[in-house]
C-alpha cells in the first residue's frame, strides 16, 4: 500500500512499459530500453531460477495483488487516470533489471571508448584507461605502484598546428553521477565497543518516496533489520544477529558489444561465426529493420552497416540478460552465520555486481564482489570488437573473484573505486571512480585507533575534498593577472576557502566552475576529431581527471591550446571565462552565491512536476542548503545523494543508526511521507530499531 505506485513504475522502466503508466512523456525512456528486450529476458531468468526462488516470487506476487485489491486505488494512479495491473512473479525480475541498468554505465561507456579508440592508441590510453593516483584499493593490493597516464606525443596530437581544433569547446560536460555508494567496516580490534561495525550509504537519484523501504524482520532464529527494495523480497542491505552487510557498485564491465557479420536468405538473417548456423529470432522494434532481433548472444542493438544480403551488427552480451547470471541468492545472507558464509553466499549471488563489505558477531570483517564475472577470451572488453571462436566469452567459466577476510589493518572500505589489483581489470573492467572518496575514508579510519557507531556516521557526513586544493591554488593564481571589478570581487570572495564543500562557501562555487571550464578547454580539442560520432564526452573514467592533472602538472607545449602563448595565459583566460559564465547564469551577484544555494537535495515525488505549484508543499520535501559534493564522502547534488545512511553491528542492534530521505509512505497525504527526512538532512543519528507499533496488519493464510 505504501509503495504500490513506485513498484509499478520500477517494473515498467526496464521492460519499456513506462509510457503505459506515465503517458507520452515517458516514451523516450521506453525507447532507451526497448532494444535490450529485457522483458523477454526477465521471463527467461524467472523460468531458470531454482524452484524455491520461483516459489518465493509467486508468493510475493500473491501478496502484492491481495494488498492492491484490498485497498483503494493509489493517489498517483488516480491522478494519472491509470489502474494497477496485477503483479506477475517475473515483475520482480523487472525491478531487479531496472536497478541493474541504472548501475551499469557500460551500456554507453563501451561505445564511447570505441569511438575514442579511433583517435589512436596513445590518446585512447591517455583518455580511456582507469588510472587514478588517488587509488585506494583494499590492502592486499595497496602497495601496487600508481600507473600515471603517459602524455601523448606531438606525433599523436599537436594543438600548436591546429587553431580550429584548439578552439573546440563544449564537447566535455560536467560529469554526471555514477550510481555508487560508500561502505566501510571495522573489526573488533579497531572498535571502541569490542564489536565489528559496518557502515553504508548508497548513492542514488533522490525522490519521495525514497528507493528503500525500511524493514524489521523476525522469524524463528533470525532477527533482521535493514532496507528492502520495493518490488523485491527480503532485505538488500542491513544485518541480522550474526552478520551485517552493505553494498557499493563495482562499476563492473559485464556488458560487451559483440560485432557479428550476418547473412540473409529467403528465411531471414543468420550467422555461423561459432560453427552451426544460427538464425535470428523475434521481431525488430518499431521503425528498425534489424534492431531488437535476438540471438543466443543477446539482443541486436546496433547496425554498423547493412546491404541487401549481408550486414555487420552489434549484439549486447550482458550478464543482466542471461538466465545463468541472475538469481536471488542474496536472500541467503539473512541466514549466514559469519563472514565466511557471507563471502560464500556473495560469490554465488548473481545480480548487479556489488562490493559487499561484511561484519559478523564474532568481530570479523570481510569483502568480496557479487555478480557473475564473465571470462573473456582474446579481448579485454574495453571496446566493441568482432567476435569469433577466439574472441568471445567462455560460457562455461567465470574469471577469478577477488576477496579479503580478516584484513591486518582491521578496516575495509570501498567507494566505487579500484578495489583490486590490475590483473583483475580485463575481467572486471576499469569503470572506477577516482579514489577521492575512498582515500578520504581510508584516512579518516586511520585517524582513530578505535571507532564506534557515531564516529562511523561522522565519516559519512565528511565534506573535505583534498584534490580541490590544487584547483583552488590554480584559480587564485590565475586571478592575479586579471583586471576589473569582477576579478577583484572574485579574489576577495575566494578567501573563505577551507578545503571543504561547505554550504556557506563562496569559493567552492567558483573553484568548481573553474575546474569545469579548464577540463572542457583541455579535453574538447583532444576529442574533436570524433566529436560527431561521440556527441559529448561525458565519461566517468578516472582517466578524465588524471589526463587533466597530467597536462597541468607537466604543461607540455604541444597540448597548449592556441592562441595562448603560455600556460599561465591559458589558465588566466579560463578564470576570466569562469567569472563570465557564473555571472551569465546567475546574474550580477553570482560571485557571492554560496555552495549550498546550488546544492540543495530537491527531493520530490515523481508526479510533482505534473501538479500545480499550489501542491508543492504536499509533494516536495524541505530543501535546505547542503554541504557536500560529488567528490566528497558526503555525496550530494540536486536530485542525487545518499539514499540512506546506515551503521550497524550484528552484536549491538540497539546502537544501530539509520536514516533516509523522506519516509516510509509514498502517499503525500500521509504523515509517514516525510517523517525522518529532517534527520537525514541534518545527519542526525536516529535508531535503526522500530519504534512502538502504531498500526498492525495481520496476514492469515488463505482457506
Amino acid at each position: 500500500r505504501d509503495r504500490l505506485f513506485q513498484m509499478d513504475g520500477l517494473r515498467r522502466v526496464s521492460s519499456a512499459r513506462l509510457e503505459g503508466l506515465a503517458g507520452p512523456q515517458a516514451r523516450a525512456e521506453d525507447d532507451r530500453f526497448r532494444k535490450f528486450r529485457m522483458l523477454e529476458a526477465a521471463d527467461e531468468i524467472y523460468a531458470a531460477l531454482p524452484e524455491d526462488q520461483r516459489q518465493l516470487l509467486m508468493v510475493y506476487a500473491d501478496g502484492v495483488n491481495a494488498g492492491a485489491k484490498a485497498h483503494p486505488k493509489t493517489l498517483e494512479h488516480t491522478i494519472l487516470q491509470n489502474n494497477f495491473e496485477p503483479w506477475q512473479p517475473r515483475d520482480s525480475i523487472c525491478v531487479l533489471h531496472t536497478m541493474w541498468a541504472a548501475l551499469s554505465i557500460e551500456r554507453r561507456m563501451e561505445l564511447v571508448r570505441g569511438v575514442v579508440s579511433d583517435l589512436g592508441p596513445e590518446l585512447f590510453d591517455f583518455l580511456a584507461r582507469g588510472r587514478s593516483h588517488w587509488d585506494a584499493p583494499v590492502e592486499t593490493f595497496a602497495n601496487e605502484p600508481p600507473q600515471p597516464p603517459v602524455i601523448p606525443s606531438p606525433e599523436a596530437v599537436n594543438l600548436r598546428d591546429d587553431l580550429e581544433r584548439s578552439e573546440t569547446r563544449g564537447l566535455v560536460q560536467p560529469v554526471m553521477a555514477m550510481l555508487g555508494s560508500n561502505n566501510w567496516a571495522v573489526s573488533k580490534e579497531r572498535s571502541a565497543t569490542g564489536y565489528a561495525i559496518m557502515a553504508n550509504d548508497p548513492h542514488l537519484p533522490l525522490s519521495a518516496p525514497g528507493y528503500w523501504y525500511r524493514a524489521d524482520l523476525h522469524w524463528p532464529g533470525t532477527n533482521a533489520m535493514g532496507a528492502s527494495q520495493p518490488g523485491l523480497p527480503g532485505a538488500t542491505v542491513g544485518g541480522t544477529d550474526h552478520l551485517s552487510w552493505g553494498l557499493t557498485n563495482t562499476g563492473g564491465n559485464f556488458l560487451d558489444y559483440a560485432e557479428i557479420k550476418l547473412q540473409r536468405d529467403e528465411d531471414g538473417w543468420w550467422f555461423d561465426t561459432f560453427g552451426p548456423k544460427e538464425r535470428l529470432r523475434g521481431a525488430p522494434i518499431d521503425g528498425e529493420a534489424l534492431v531488437g532481433l535476438r540471438s543466443s548472444l543477446g539482443p541486436l542493438v546496433e547496425v554498423v552497416s547493412q546491404e541487401e544480403e549481408e550486414a555487420t551488427v552489434r549484439f549486447a552480451v550482458w550478464t543482466a540478460l542471461r538466465p545463468e547470471s541472475a538469481n536471488l541468492t542474496q536472500l541467503q545472507l539473512l541466514e549466514a552465520k559469519n563472514v565466511d558464509e557471507g563471502v560464500a553466499v556473495t560469490s554465488t549471488w548473481f545480480g548487479p555486481s556489488q562490493n559487499v563489505v561484511m561484519a559478523d558477531a564474532s568481530g570479523r570483517i570481510g569483502w568480496t564482489i557479487s555478480g557473475f564475472i564473465p571470462k573473456r577470451l582474446g579481448f579485454d572488453g574495453s571496446k566493441p570488437v568482432e567476435w569469433s571462436s577466439d574472441c568471445r566469452w567462455d560460457w562455461g567459466a567465470q574469471a577469478p573473484r577477488p576477496s579479503l577476510v580478516d584484513p591486518e589493518s582491521g578496516v575495509l572500505f570501498t567507494a566505487n573505486n579500484r578495489v583490486a589489483g590490475w590483473e583483475y581489470a580485463p575481467a572486471i573492467g576499469e569503470n572506477w571512480d577516482p579514489g577521492y572518496r575512498a582515500s578520504r575514508i581510508r584516512d579518516l579510519l586511520a585517524q582513530k585507533q578505535e571507532h564506534d557507531e557515531q564516529s562511523l556516521l561522522a565519516i559519512a557526513l565528511d565534506t573535505r575534498v583534498e584534490m580541490m586544493d590544487a584547483w583552488y591554488q590554480r584559480f587564485t593564481e590565475a586571478l592575479q593577472s586579471l583586471d576589473g571589478g569582477n576579478a577583484g570581487r572574485a579574489r576577495n570572495l575566494s578567501k573563505d576557502w577551507n578545503g571543504t564543500a561547505a554550504s556557506d562557501s563562496r569559493s567552492y562555487v567558483m573553484v568548481q566552475a573553474f575546474r569545469e571550464v579548464v577540463e572542457d578547454a583541455l579535453l574538447s580539442p583532444l576529442v574533436a576529431p570524433v566529436a560527431e560520432a561521440m556527441d559529448v564526452y561525458q565519461s566517468k573514467f578516472p582517466a578524465r581527471e588524471e589526463a587533466v592533472e597530467a597536462i597541468l602538472r607537466t604543461r607540455p607545449l604541444h597540448l597548449l591550446p592556441l592562441p595562448h602563448a603560455s600556460w599561465e595565459a591559458f589558465l588566466s583566460d579560463c578564470a576570466e571565462k569562469t567569472i563570465q559564465v557564473l555571472i551569465q547564469k546567475g546574474g550580477p551577484n553570482a560571485l557571492a552565491k554560496r555552495w549550498g544555494e546550488k546544492n540543495s537535495p530537491r527531493v520530490a515525488h515523481p508526479i510533482a512536476n505534473q501538479l500545480p505549484p499550489l501542491f508543492d508543499g504536499l509533494v516536495r520535501l524541505p530543501d535546505p542548503p547542503q554541504s557536500g559534493s560529488m567528490d566528497a564522502v558526503k555525496v550530494i547534488r540536486p536530485g542525487f545523494g545518499a539514499s540512506l545512511r546506515m551503521v550497524i553491528s550484528p552484536s549491538n542492534h540497539a546502537a544501530a543508526i539509520y536514516h533516509m530521505p523522506g519516509g516510509q509512505s509514498g502517499d503525500p497525504r500521509s504523515d509517514q511521507y516525510r517523517k525522518g527526512h529532517n534527520a537525514w538532512i541534518k545527519g542526525k543519528p536516529t535508531s535503526m530499531r522500530s519504534g512502538p507499533a502504531l498500526r498492525t496488519i495481520r496476514l492469515k493464510p488463505a482457506g
